[in-house]
C-alpha cells in the first residue's frame, strides 16, 4: 500500500493548547516485565523492538484494504490546514481491515515517512482499555474480586490517610480517612471514581523528576512512584464523584502485578496481543532505541520543534504502550470480536458503568443512544510526541483509529471528520 507523503510546513505562532478531560494523559511523560514471545520475536516489555505484522497467518485482522481517494485528500487537507506533521488513519469492520494509509512524516529531520505497518507510536491514555479488559479477563476467569479494597491483593503498598473535602484546595483544609471509608477498589480505580488526584487537582503533581523518570536504574517499573501520591490525600471520598486520574490506572496496574504475580506487560501479552497477533504492542521504554519509533513535534511561537524522548514507561498502565497504528486498529477490531471477550461480558461487565458516572467504564469512554443502549465506545490519548483516538461502533461492527504525532493536532476531532467522509463514500 502506498504511504502518502505529505512535506511538513513551517512552524505557526500558535502555542500548544493545555490538556484536560478524559482520554488526555497530561503528565509529562508507564511499566513492564519481559515475556517471551511465541513467534520468536522481541519480548512485549522489552521497549518495542518487534516490528509490526502485514497480516499473516495468526494475525485477527484481514487484509480487505480498498483504494479511497476521496478519504486520502481529505486527511492530506486537514494536515496541510493544521501543518501536521505526521498521521496515520484507520477503518475495520468486523476481521476486516477496509482502510490503512500512513500520511507525512514519521521523522520529518531525516525525512522517513509514516508507515502504518512499521511506524511505532504511543498509545497514550487509550492504554487504560487494556487494563481495564485484563482486569475483566482476570475478574470472570480467574475469580479475581474487582470489589474488594486493594490492599486485600496487595497488602505491601500504601494507601493514602487523608482526603480534600469538596471546595478544599490545602493540607490546612484535608481531612483524616474514616476508617470505614468506601474501599479504594479495582473497580473505582479503574472508573476513576476512587478518589486518586491526576496531575494538578491534588496538592502537588506526583509525576518524578525526568532524570529519576529516564533513568533506568531508577524507573524499575510503576510501583517506584506510587508513593508519591499514596502519600497525599485522595481528591474526594472514593466512590464519591468522578475525578479522571492516570496514577489510579497505575495503582490498578501494581496491584494486578502483586496478584497475579506477573508483570502487567505480561498479562497484555497474554490476554490481548498473542490472541490476536499484535506484535508490535510494547512498552515505550525510553531506554531502548528503535528505528521505527516516531518522532514527536511540537509547535509554538518558534514553529514546530521536537518534542523530546522522556520515558512513559513509568506509567504503563495510564499511558506507556505503543504499537504501529495497524495493531491499534487490529487492538479495536478485536474488542468488538468474541476472540478477548464474548458480547455478554462485554456489554454486562467491561462496558458497564458503575456509580457515579455512567460515561466511562474500566477505561473506556461510553456514548448511549435516546433508548439507553450503547452507542459506542472510545478513548483519547495526549502526550509527549503524540495524539491518539479510537472510536468503536458495536452494533456496527466499526472500528476508526487515528495516531499522530503532532501535539497540536485534534486527534479526536480530526477522527470524526475522517469517519464522517468514510460514512458518506459507503452511501
Amino acid at each position: 500500500m502506498a504511504l502518502l507523503w505529505l512535506a511538513a510546513c513551517p512552524g505557526g505562532d500558535i502555542d500548544l493548547p493545555v490538556d484536560g478531560g478524559f482520554g488526555v494523559d497530561g503528565g509529562q511523560v508507564e511499566d513492564g516485565g519481559t515475556p517471551a514471545r511465541p513467534d520468536g520475536g522481541a519480548p512485549l516489555s522489552d521497549g518495542g523492538q518487534a516490528v509490526g505484522d502485514a497480516g499473516g497467518p495468526g494475525h485477527f485482522l484481514l487484509e480487505a484494504t480498498e483504494a479511497d481517494p476521496v478519504l486520502d485528500e481529505a486527511i492530506l487537507e486537514a494536515m496541510a490546514d493544521d501543518e501536521i506533521v505526521g498521521l496515520s488513519f484507520a477503518v475495520t469492520v468486523g476481521r476486516e481491515l477496509r482502510y490503512l494509509e500512513g500520511f507525512g512524516a514519521a521523522d520529518r529531520e531525516q525525512g522517513i515517512p509514516v508507515d502504518p505497518r512499521r511506524s511505532l507510536f504511543r498509545w497514550a491514555s487509550v492504554s487504560k482499555g487494556l487494563v481495564g479488559l485484563v482486569t475483566v479477563h482476570h475478574q470472570l476467569h480467574a475469580g479475581l474480586d474487582v470489589a474488594a479494597d486493594y490492599r486485600e491483593l496487595a497488602p505491601d503498598l500504601g494507601h493514602p490517610t487523608a482526603y480534600l473535602p469538596l471546595g478544599c484546595g490545602a493540607e490546612a483544609c484535608a481531612l483524616p480517612l474514616p476508617a470505614d471509608h468506601p474501599p479504594i477498589n479495582l473497580r473505582r480505580l479503574l472508573d476513576h471514581t476512587a478518589g486518586v488526584q491526576h496531575y494538578s487537582n491534588g496538592l502537588e503533581d506526583p509525576t518524578p523528576p525526568l532524570e529519576m523518570i529516564n533513568d533506568p536504574e531508577v524507573n524499575t517499573g510503576m510501583a517506584w512512584a506510587l508513593d508519591r501520591f499514596l502519600n497525599q490525600p485522595l481528591v474526594s471520598l472514593p466512590g464519591q464523584r468522578s475525578s479522571y486520574s492516570s496514577f489510579g490506572f497505575n495503582l490498578a496496574g501494581v496491584v494486578l502485578e502483586r496478584d497475579r504475580g506477573r508483570s502487567l506487560a505480561a498479562q497484555v501479552e497474554d490476554v490481548i496481543a498473542r490472541p490476536l497477533g499484535m506484535t508490535s504492542l510494547s512498552p515505550d521504554h525510553h531506554w531502548h532505541a528503535h528505528p521505527d519509533r516516531v518522532r514527536g513535534y511540537f509547535r509554538n511561537r518558534n514553529g514546530i520543534q521536537f518534542n523530546g524522548d522522556d520515558d512513559v514507561s513509568w506509567k504503563l498502565a495510564a499511558g506507556g504502550f505503543q504499537s504501529t497504528p495497524r495493531d491499534f486498529a487490529t487492538w479495536c477490531a478485536g474488542l468488538l470480536s468474541d476472540e478477548l471477550l464474548n458480547d455478554d461480558e462485554k456489554f454486562e461487565r467491561l462496558w458497564q458503568p458503575g456509580e457515579p458516572i455512567r460515561n466511562y467504564a474500566y477505561g473506556f469512554e461510553l456514548t448511549w443512544d435516546r433508548r439507553g443502549n450503547l452507542s459506542s465506545i472510545g478513548h483519547g490519548g495526549a502526550q509527549q510526541s503524540v495524539r491518539t483516538a479510537l472510536r468503536a461502533y458495536p452494533e456496527e461492527g466499526l472500528c476508526f483509529t487515528l495516531m499522530s504525532n503532532s501535539t497540536w493536532a485534534d486527534a479526536s476531532g480530526l477522527l470524526r471528520q475522517f469517519e464522517t467522509v468514510w460514512r458518506g463514500a459507503q452511501e
